[in-house]
């Protein structure tokens, strides 16, 4: 995944657009699109109407990429209505009842930065010294923004979806081993900009901005503040008045060196909670309530045979084994609150999927992906809570991580943003595949 599309502070230069055509492509010759051209086609508009499934029975359809040989969905992001695929080089929208593409952006070769705004109605892509803003319903341009000092520096765009439904943040490191925030409104320019910010005494001040995203009530920042502390700041999104800070080794326990080594390490938000990603996507030991600044669980239990699975806005999923005789394994699969105590679960004898990797929680049901390695094709089993039946699901994609020892890689393969529920569907990625993209969509 890449990193380093970043705002500065540079001086912003914003257009309204006035609508654009049903394709606009910069091509004039008809033929393959040469590198830095735009290819922009609107084919329909996404309706909406639909909500995420509280199960699933069946694959609906599977969307092929012709047209993006050899290009990789790097994530499947939820808009308002539909579905979001994000590639190096720009998106495509897809109705998720259908699969059929809605619209589609792309600048030819040229490495982009995709997010969506907070109520999935407005879609950034943002590649070096420019960003335009489109409807995530029909892909019209809304508007395009030129940074006259685009650098590498502060927030980057698709891994810490800073865009506001009206605006965006910028943050950036200062002098003095400090931090700034500031918003920007697409409208009237700069909302508001904060104090420098400062890491508590003792530290040797803000060395990276390791991360940051919107909660429901705030902007939240994850700073280093030297070697192995960081700390959380969040900030009224109307005014950026500090809310509240929390620092590691004072309010939270940072935990120990993981047996994996890990991509990256900074908070992820779940609703109005945000989890520690110390163990991969979603999934980590320290819980924050980001509404009141308050640490709900700083040491989830993470044993062999009890793994935590994914955070929850209102606990989190894991996974127990019990073994029941020789060679027979019983897998527990529990959705439990902070406390630890379960609330409902799944009890499976003989559990063929990964204890770990591959899980979805739904509201009526748990979601276990696997290879079929006879087969060479994806299954799904879905597992209604409480109920000890098993429904499987075969799917026309692969999804084969068998080469990967890592679970912070895996995840990355068949996890979140790979294997994700939107309005509409639950959408798997195909991994690996030979030539063209796929993707399947359950109903």
């Amino acid at each position: 995944m890449k990193h380093g599309l970043l705002w500065s502070a540079g001086v912003l230069v914003m257009v309204a657009a006035t609508g654009c055509s049903t394709v606009e492509t910069s091509d004039a010759d008809g033929g393959e699109p040469a590198v830095g051209e735009v290819v922009h086609v609107r084919n329909d508009r996404l309706d909406g109407g639909e909500e995420i499934p509280e199960t699933v029975s069946e694959q609906a359809w599977v969307w092929e990429g012709v047209g993006y040989e050899e290009m990789v969905v790097e994530r499947i992001l939820p808009l308002s209505e539909g579905a979001l695929l994000v590639f190096d080089d720009g998106v495509v929208a897809l109705d998720t009842s259908t699969g059929r593409e809605a619209w589609s952006y792309r600048k030819v070769g040229v490495s982009s930065a995709s997010a969506v705004s907070p109520d999935g109605s407005l879609v950034a892509i943002a590649s070096p010294g420019s960003m335009i803003l489109l409807d995530s319903a029909d892909g019209e341009s809304v508007r395009e923004i030129e940074d006259t000092n685009f650098q590498e520096g502060a927030f980057v765009i698709q891994d810490l979806g800073l865009m506001a439904d009206d605006g965006f943040v910028l943050a950036r490191l200062e002098e003095r081993k400090a931090a700034s925030v500031r918003r920007e409104d697409w409208e009237d320019g700069s909302r508001w900009s904060s104090d420098e910010i400062t890491c508590d005494g003792g530290s040797s001040g803000v060395v990276s901005i390791l991360g940051g995203f919107f909660s429901p009530t705030g902007v939240v920042v994850h700073l280093e503040c030297g070697m192995d502390e960081s700390m959380l700041v969040s900030f009224d999104p109307d005014n950026g008045v500090e809310d509240w800070r929390l620092s590691s080794g004072k309010d939270f326990s940072l935990p120990s060196d993981h047996y994996e080594t890990l991509d990256e390490v900074t908070f992820a938000p779940v609703g109005d909670k945000a989890v520690l990603q110390n163990h991969a996507r979603l999934r980590g030991t320290v819980i924050i309530d980001t509404e009141k600044g308050e640490v709900l669980v700083d040491d989830i239990p993470a044993l062999v045979g009890d793994d935590p699975v994914r955070a929850l806005e209102d606990g989190y999923l894991a996974s127990r084994s019990e073994k029941i005789e020789e060679d027979l394994w019983r897998r527990h699969l529990e959705v439990r609150d902070f406390s630890g105590e379960v609330e409902r679960s799944v009890t499976v004898d003989g559990y063929q999927g990964h204890p770990v990797t591959g899980l979805l929680p739904l509201n009526r049901s748990l979601l276990s992906l696997r290879n079929d390695q006879q087969e060479g094709n994806a299954r799904i089993s879905v597992f209604p809570w409480g109920d000890e039946g098993e429904r499987v699901v075969d799917l026309d994609v692969q999804v084969d991580v068998s080469d990967m020892f890592s679970r912070w890689e895996q995840d990355r393969e068949f996890g979140p943003g790979t294997f994700q529920e939107v309005p509409g569907a639950v959408l798997v990625r195909e991994y690996p595949f030979d030539e063209i993209p796929r993707v399947a969509g359950l109903s």
